[in-house]
C-alpha cells in the first residue's frame, strides 16, 4: 500500500476525530483538509463517506443509552 495515502488517511482521520464532538464542522474540515492533502479525488469522496459513517456509530455508541432513555 501507498504510505503517502496511509498519511492521508491518518490525518483525515485525526481531523475528523478532533472536530467531531467540536461546535464546529467535521464534514466542512474533512473537505478542507482533504484539499490541502489532495485527497478530493474519488477515493478521498469514498474514505469521507467512510469515516463520517464511521463518527456517527461512535456517536451512537457513546450516547446510546441517552439515547434509548430518550426513545423509551
Amino acid at each position: 500500500m501507498d504510505i503517502a495515502l496511509l498519511v492521508k488517511a491518518a490525518i483525515m482521520g485525526l481531523v475528523e476525530g478532533l472536530t467531531e464532538f467540536l461546535p464546529i464542522s467535521s464534514t466542512g474540515h474533512l473537505i478542507l483538509a482533504g484539499a490541502l492533502l489532495g485527497f478530493d479525488d474519488e477515493k478521498g469522496k469514498v474514505f469521507d463517506i467512510a469515516i463520517q459513517t464511521g463518527a456517527i456509530f461512535a456517536v451512537i455508541l457513546v450516547y446510546w443509552q441517552k439515547i434509548r432513555d430518550t426513545v423509551v
